[in-house]
């Protein structure tokens, strides 16, 4: 039987019927998108360039595809969303073409994982940050330098945290191995990608393009100055081992002979009572999620909330108890390929991208669930890597395992989407009717494309769970309604 690992179209097939059921039309932003829109809107129609004062990162490599793209077809955020979906589809194909070392990580765990699937229908960097990340990696693995070197600069001027490719790269070389990277052009990679940043800071700044929040390093301040910065950290830390874990499930069956060899089972016992007991409460991620919160997929903030319940504590139980269990299997395949001398310059490599990354997420002021992304093709790397031939329960396990979260991903992705429709089309409403956005508050997205400084004193109000006697002015499909704030009928009335 062959497995669906091999088939060279069946996948990317499937990825686009996923896409088509999502419908990614709809000329409204996404999450934080609406910052990079703003910045492609201000060249495309006022051949204004700079960057607004909301993203923190460089930006740099997606705003300017966005505007190569725009110039040609006309700004809107639709077609944003298909530049994202657009490189999606020709990296996924690529990598299953050449079947090069992106073959096991970019696979279908990775392409329907919901923090990657749901970001595919946004404008957001962190999707452009992982593919150019990986397809520089595959490439210097290669010994494709030039070209790994290029891709690794488009990646440092998307987000910063690109120049750990180089540097992870020299740490990597001092490990050993059978296999490790060149140490005199791991270190002009390095020195190339940090000379590429200070340029990039330099330059936007002398022309007043540069975003007022960008910053290059870490709130490693802020963080130490914080009330129990151990004990955030080490529960942000087992946040992250208990994501992973969950979303190498659908992998973990393929792999399984090889796992019950890889240590004693009170090892995996400790590991997972470890991690749940540190994301205890915190798990599902609720203010921090950003993009899985309360199960659904978001981020929908809407005033007075979103109005979308989770199934139940007992879910959140066994899903993180599982999610800490998955953990465990990815820290012991880590330590164990670490350990080893036959593990491949692609894995020791992505192992330490995965430990520093880690530990600079965990230093950061903020910490959302979509900053685990980049970690997730190395996990399901780890596990997957040197797997043995699997039963045939144990593939349709993985079957099973991989069509629901496809199906969590899509389903919630399509509502997120027609959520957003309905908002959006309530925003019309309103200001076709003569109402200016200042006296509009539509939640987060809506307030920041239209630049609203002042959300908090608009008349109307857009969401799903509107205050004990508000005066309802419309309602519109997907439980968004339009209220007004002067209009609160209370027990004073």
């Amino acid at each position: 039987m062959r497995s669906w690992t091999e088939s060279r179209w069946l996948l990317p097939l499937c990825w686009l019927a996923a896409v088509v059921v999502v419908n990614p039309i709809g000329n409204f932003p996404l999450n934080d998108d609406w910052s990079y829109a703003l910045n492609v809107r201000s060249w495309v129609e006022g051949g204004v360039f700079k960057f607004n004062d909301w993203a923190a990162m460089t930006q740099l490599t997606p705003v300017l595809l966005g505007i190569g793209v725009t110039e040609v077809v006309g700004f809107s955020h639709t077609a944003l969303r298909l530049v994202t979906l657009g490189v999606v589809f020709f990296f996924v194909v690529g990598a299953r073409s050449t079947g090069t070392s992106l073959m096991c990580p970019y696979n279908a765990p990775l392409l329907f994982n919901p923090l990657f699937f749901s970001l595919s229908f946004t404008f957001m960097t962190d999707v452009f940050f992982l593919i150019l990340f990986l397809v520089s990696m595959d490439l210097i693995v290669r010994e494709r330098w030039g070209w790994g070197t290029v891709f690794a600069v488009l990646a440092t001027l998307t987000r910063q945290t690109g120049v750990g490719l180089g540097l992870s790269l020299v740490v990597g070389s001092f490990f050993g191995g059978a296999y490790h990277a060149p140490l005199r052009r791991s270190f002009l990679m390095s020195i190339i990608l940090v000379g590429v940043l200070i340029a990039y800071s330099v330059l936007m700044s002398h022309f007043g393009v540069i975003s007022g929040n960008y910053n290059t390093l870490g709130d490693l301040a802020w963080i130490l100055g914080h009330d129990r910065p151990l004990a955030r950290m080490g529960a942000n830390a087992a946040l992250v081992v208990t994501y992973l874990g969950l979303f190498t499930w659908p992998v973990i069956p393929l792999a399984w002979s090889r796992i019950r060899t890889m240590a004693p089972w009170w090892v995996f016992a400790g590991i997972t009572v470890a991690v749940a007991a540190l994301s205890w409460g915190r798990f599902p991620m609720t203010h921090d999620g950003n993009l899985l919160a309360g199960w659904g997929i978001g981020p929908l903030v809407l005033p007075g909330g979103h109005g979308f319940e989770g199934p139940g504590r007992w879910v959140d139980v066994v899903l993180g108890l599982g999610g800490a269990a998955g953990g465990g299997v990815v820290m012991v395949a880590a330590w164990n390929a670490m350990r080893s001398h036959d593990t491949s310059l692609w894995l020791r490599w992505a192992i330490v991208i995965s430990i520093g990354y880690t530990l600079f997420i965990l230093i950061g002021r903020f910490f959302f669930d979509r900053y685990i992304l980049l970690l997730v093709p190395f996990a399901l790397q780890v596990v997957f890597a040197q797997q043995d031939a699997p039963s045939k329960p144990a593939r349709w396990l993985s079957y099973a395992l991989m069509i629901a979260m496809a199906a969590y991903s899509i389903l919630g992705t399509r509502q997120l989407m027609e959520v957003n429709r309905a908002r959006w089309e309530a925003v019309r409403s309103l200001t076709q009717a003569g109402i200016p956005t200042s006296d509009i508050d539509g939640g987060f997205e809506v307030n920041g494309w239209h630049q609203n400084p002042s959300p908090e004193t608009a008349t109307y109000v857009i969401g799903r769970v509107p205050p004990q006697g508000a005066v309802i002015v419309r309602r519109f499909e997907e439980g968004i309604v339009v209220w007004r704030r002067d209009l609160i009928l209370n027990d004073q009335f």
